[in-house]
């Protein structure tokens, strides 16, 4: 059983579902949602009104995101997590409410993303996440390794994007 909600009355938008997707057993996605391509649902993940799934990103067991969060490309979410903020592409969460723990290097082994595209976005979170900069100051000095890295500039895309703050 895999229940979607209907959008309410009131709302006139859409929810879209891409391609390649893995929604398995109780897992919820509600009004407006918008899943990109290849994602995992696993079992009883829930997804409140709005909410925005980036391509790759795996949503553990239990796992729930607050309304109108983001979740970022090749993100993981670990099992019985409680989201309320956005997370960037390649970070992994967890706990209630989700916090960060590193970037999703397992997951973008399994890819095929390089050592060195690996190396940038750690390097990348370590500025966002480790060096007590402010948000606008660690973008800032992503920018020379956001020019030569696409994972780093969405990385930098989706922090910048975020319209409830990111997972801290």
């Amino acid at each position: 059983m895999l229940p979607f909600t209907e959008e309410p009355p009131q709302e006139k938008g859409i929810t879209k579902i891409g391609n390649r997707n893995l929604l398995l057993a109780y897992s919820h996605v509600a009004h407006d949602c918008e899943i990109e391509d290849d994602v995992v649902l696993t079992n009883q993940a829930a997804l409140a009104g709005a909410v925005k799934v980036g391509t790759g990103a795996i949503l553990a067991g239990y796992a729930i995101v607050h309304q109108f969060c983001s979740v970022g490309a090749h993100s993981f979410c670990a099992m019985g997590s409680a989201v309320n903020k956005d997370i960037p592409a390649f970070v992994r969460v967890r706990g209630n409410p989700a916090k960060p723990y590193g970037i999703n290097t397992v997951g973008l082994r399994r890819i095929g993303y390089s050592k060195r595209a690996i190396e940038a976005l750690r390097s990348a979170y370590r500025s966002i996440y480790r060096k007590n900069l402010t948000i606008e100051e660690a973008l800032k000095e992503l920018r020379p390794s956001a020019q030569k890295h696409k994972e780093v500039k969405l990385f930098s895309q989706t922090i910048r994007k975020s319209t409830r703050g990111i997972v801290r």
